[in-house]
């Protein structure tokens, strides 16, 4: 019995065949040493055979070992760059937040005054402050319409919900059982919840633990969709996808989980379904290259539909509505293909209209307003004419869900706000919100404000994005504030990260936004009475102004104090501010890491605004009052500016600094020594290595020995400024090569009013003459600089 735990154990079974047959014949018995050898041949290949066997099966048991090892280190290897690359961007994102923020510091000739540039109303740090809510479960959290509840799978699989009032947290009993995968969690209203999981099924459950409805699995989820005021739960009802996803019709549901109708078909190809807020049912759908129509319920029409056969079996057929229009598309799966259409059909007519482009973003849509539009490229749709018509210039992306259309150029990230009853630009937002080269993934959201159609939040798509949320104002361009990385969600800014590892739990983060709490109105009257009227004479705004303040708080931190000057060195948003206390009063906050400070802002220039009747509080609570300077504040010294380099106009002369001032004494007025670091304000940070160095050696200029060589030359201040002029001109000549290769990206503009992207490329024809625009204009700026620094020092 041995023999049959042998690999080889027919050979052996024949070799114990031989032996026999040589006992049963004597007269083969003579023979028997050459049987015997035989015998030992056999043995011997087939030991051989099987020492054979096992080394191959111990290679294949290394080469196994090390390719999980392989796959192990690869794995890792990604979830490195991955982790670097989110560093790498956030870094990148602090950096290009902190130096548009050092342009906004005060200058010195405010210095004993508490001032903050009027950019800084109504910002918010991003992701300072602490979520109301953090939450890690298996999958993503869900809320309430209204904000009251929270709904997760817990770690340990169990169905939570947690009252947002009192932050507590109570189970939730449910009938779909925990799986392998985390299961999908969707509101209904703000009385149930909807439970699916992929091979379980769904399970309508009210929020006190009651089951409404059980629903079969399928190859969608039941959703719960908003229609006139009321929620109501489509069920596609789909077979599972491993039999091949087949279409057996739609059920709608209310909230409670009584049915609302709906339509049975028999194993269709392929359909859609949609229910508008007066409560009327469509639903068509696909068998056999025929299309049946429903409304209500009943059939209302037939007729040939796409008769397209997928390229392979994981690819098929599918049709979807587009928003409320008469009209559906249908696609075949196959994005990557460039062959690949889509066809637009007139579903009531029951005929195809056209074929557009098949790809991801060339996919039609609704706005609210009706108007169909694409995305990528940005164009506007005619049903059913299917003329086309483009709305931006470039490779932008169109975005156009609600009352405005935003158009997003991803490179620079600069969005123009586009009007839909004109389709007219409204406005232009500067947005952080860019495609790095590392994340193909990234789209650009935008979420009006609900309730203030002229406020949107800015924020991405993507998972994980680092990149802040940032509060415009479309009528003006205005960043009103900056909030976490997330979306606006029932009163909640929302922020939700896959948590890689073997575990693969989701992170979901909730900071309150008060909508109707006045929070940042008053900011946003008295910047907006800050603009004079075309109606208003010049005397009669600067009276005006005058007169205008604004009650005001703000938290400042504390980093050091000057004894010597008498005053606080801290920060409010991240930008410098000063706060005059004497040494003695000081000492009460010498363990305090932030000071309360309250007064009433008023205007002092164009970009700067003063905190007058002022006081602190101290950390026992005091209200301290502070001695300011009186009377009206000195004005700050203008630095030299160029002519404009497009127009012979004024332009500012740091190619792209919010405000030409000093952010230092350094070189200014009648200071002869020094170098000209006065002026890094107005020369942007760019980061390409050519104009980083540029910028670098200006500043480092040493003023004293400069002038001592002009003089020594034979120069004057004259002389100087001719040599400005000169650079003015060279700046003017690659503009006017920007310009005539810009293909409306308006780069000499943006370089003028700060809006350039810091990581503004030096390569090719445009571009280059960009970067020699750019170093023209400050070359211009230091000449000018140099000139008069002359004049003062050197009397001539």
């Amino acid at each position: 019995m041995d023999i049959l735990y042998f690999p080889r154990f027919r050979v052996l079974r024949g070799v114990a065949v031989l032996a026999a047959a040589g006992c049963a014949w004597p007269a083969l018995a003579a023979d028997s040493g050459a049987l015997f050898r035989q015998l030992g041949q056999m043995i011997e290949q087939t030991g051989r055979a099987i020492a054979e066997d096992q080394r191959r099966q111990e290679e294949q048991e290394q080469r196994a070992a090390e390719n999980a090892r392989r796959e192990g280190e690869q794995q890792a290897q990604r979830e490195r760059e991955e982790a670097a690359r989110q560093r790498q961007q956030q870094e990148a994102v602090r950096q290009e937040q902190k130096q548009s923020l050092q342009a906004l510091a005060p200058p010195p000739e405010y210095q004993g005054r508490i001032v903050i540039h009027k950019r800084l109303l109504g910002m918010q740090e991003a992701g300072s402050a602490r979520p109301d809510f953090d939450i890690t479960a298996r999958g993503t959290a869900s809320i309430s319409p209204d904000g009251a509840w929270l709904a997760f799978e817990a770690t340990d699989g169990q169905i939570m919900l947690r009252d947002a009032a009192s932050g507590k947290d109570r189970a939730l009993p449910t009938r779909v059982p925990s799986g392998q995968s985390s299961r999908t969690l969707a509101f209904v209203g703000n009385e149930a919840l909807l439970v699916s999981d992929l091979k379980n099924g769904s399970e309508l459950v009210d929020l006190q633990g009651n089951s409404l409805r059980t629903l079969p699995p399928g190859g969608y989820f039941p959703w719960p969709k908003e229609v006139g005021g009321r929620y109501v739960v489509e069920h596609l009802r789909m077979t599972e996808f491993d039999k091949g996803r087949r279409c057996l019709g739609v059920n709608y549901y209310d909230a409670r989980g009584a049915e609302q109708g709906g339509v049975s078909v028999d194993d269709a190809d392929a359909c859609a379904a949609r229910i508008d807020d007066q409560g009327r049912q469509e639903f068509f759908a696909q068998k056999d290259g025929v299309v049946s129509y429903f409304v209500n319920g009943a059939k209302a029409g037939e007729f040939r539909g796409d008769d397209r056969r997928p390229a392979d079996q994981y690819k098929r057929l599918d049709y979807r509505w587009i928003g409320n229009t008469p009209y559906a598309y249908s696609e075949m799966g196959d994005w990557s293909n460039p062959s690949h259409r889509l066809r637009v059909w007139d579903v009531a007519q029951g005929k195809m209209l056209c074929e557009l482009p098949g790809h991801v973003f060339g996919i039609p849509y609704a706005d609210k307003k009706g108007n169909l539009v694409m995305a990528q490229p940005a164009v506007r749709l005619s049903l059913p004419a299917c003329s086309m018509v483009r709305v931006g210039n470039g490779n932008e992306r169109l975005h156009s869900w609600g009352e405005q259309a935003y158009l997003h150029d991803e490179q620079t990230g600069t969005v123009d706000v586009i009007d839909t009853s004109t389709w007219q630009r409204r406005a232009t937002l500067q947005t952080l919100h860019r495609k790095s080269p590392q994340d193909s993934s990234y789209s650009g959201a935008f979420q009006e404000r609900p309730g203030h159609p002229d406020q949107v939040l800015v924020t991405s798509y993507a998972t994980s994005s680092r990149i802040p949320a940032q509060l415009f104002d479309t009528k003006t361009g205005q960043l009103l504030r900056t909030l976490p990385a997330g979306r606006f969600q029932a009163g909640y800014i929302i922020q939700q990260d896959l948590l890689t590892g073997q575990s693969y739990n989701w992170r979901t983060r909730l900071w309150r936004f008060a909508y109707d709490d006045g929070a940042g109105k008053s900011a946003a009257v008295f910047l907006a009475a800050l603009k004079k009227d075309k109606f208003e004479t010049s005397a009669e705004y600067q009276k005006r102004l005058a007169a205008l303040t604004l009650p005001h708080t703000m938290k400042v931190a504390l980093q050091d104090y000057d004894a010597d000057r008498g005053m606080f060195i801290g920060t409010w948003r991240d930008v410098p501010v000063m706060v005059p206390l004497p040494p003695a009063q000081a000492r009460q906050f010498a363990d305090a890491t932030a000071m309360s400070v309250t007064g009433e802002l008023r205007v002092i220039d164009e970009d700067y605004l003063e905190l007058r009747n002022a006081s602190v509080t101290t950390p026992a609570g005091q209200a301290l009052t502070l001695v300011l300077p009186d009377g009206p504040a000195p004005k700050a010294q203008a630095r030299p500016q160029a002519a404009g380099a497009r127009d012979g106009g004024s332009a500012q002369a740091s190619s792209g600094a919010p405000a030409a001032r000093a952010s230092s004494g350094q070189g200014s007025g009648g200071r002869c020594t020094g170098t000209m670091a006065h002026l890094a304000p107005q020369l942007r940070p760019y980061t390409n290595p050519l104009l980083a160095e540029v910028r670098k050696e200006a500043l480092q200029i040493d003023i004293a020995s400069t002038l001592a060589k002009v003089k020594a030359g034979g120069g004057n201040a004259e002389v100087l400024r001719q040599q400005a002029d000169q650079s003015d001109q060279a700046a003017r000549d690659s503009a006017t090569t920007a310009n005539q290769s810009d293909g409306g990206g308006n780069s000499i503009t943006r370089a003028d009013n700060g809006t350039l992207p810091l990581n503004w490329p030096c390569e090719g024809i445009h571009s280059s003459a960009v970067c020699n625009y750019i170093t023209m204009r400050w070359q211009a700026l230091l000449t000018r600089e140099i000139a008069s620094l002359y004049a003062t020092c050197q009397g001539g």
